[in-house]
């Protein structure tokens, strides 16, 4: 596998990067070379032994980059449903089932925006589009994305705090997706890890 270390310049400007099927892909490399990445894609990489540790220090490298990305794959990380056993009483999920938007809202604790970097939306879906948004209770301000991709997936997205801001005071955010998809889980990131908050359906 070529060393992103070793990238050409013109590929600094790369927005979307297929890794699918990677089978001696091991560990997520370092792209803090591809400032630009918008979209990347592990699908089928089944042998990343180290995702479950390398892949949330690169979540929040890229909240710095100022811009959301997309990251398709055939499963979540672990650590993502797992967090949820840790989670604080005060911040408690709630999950409807709608035909035509599947939704998950996270209660916020007070002092959300203290070392607040973003958020991870995570999200399965069966449809070749994807169209999702979210949003804040205390203000009218959404934010939307959308993805296309071949077969089924899971998505993860990363929305840096430049994009979706949250302050103190915003009590809840809600994630809604369109139809055929499955909301799974809403993932708050910080500096540290000592507000670390997760909403996640384990249906």
């Amino acid at each position: 596998m070529w060393e992103l270390n070793r990238v050409p310049h013109a590929f600094e400007k790369l927005k979307i990067l297929d890794m699918s099927d990677s089978q001696d892909l091991t560990t997520i490399p370092d792209f803090t070379k591809l400032p630009c990445l918008e979209t990347l894609n592990l699908k089928g990489c089944e042998s990343l032994e180290e995702v479950h540790i390398s892949i949330e220090s690169f979540f929040q490298m890229y909240t710095q980059f100022g811009h959301p990305i997309q990251i398709c794959s055939t499963k979540f990380p672990d650590w993502i449903s797992q967090s949820s056993e840790n989670e604080s009483m005060s911040l408690k999920e709630n999950i409807e089932s709608n035909e035509y938007y599947p939704t998950m809202s996270l209660n916020l604790p007070p002092n959300v925006s203290h070392n607040y970097l973003g958020m991870i939306l995570c999200i399965r879906s069966s449809k070749s589009f994807t169209s999702y948004s979210v949003e804040k209770t205390t203000s009218d301000f959404i934010w939307r994305g959308e993805f296309e991709s071949d077969g089924y997936k899971s998505l993860m997205v990363i929305v840096p705090r430049s994009t979706f801001c949250v302050e103190d005071g915003d009590d809840k955010i809600i994630l809604k997706a369109n139809r055929r998809s499955k909301v799974y889980g809403i993932h708050l990131l910080y500096k540290t890890e000592e507000y670390d908050s997760t909403a996640v359906n384990e249906d």
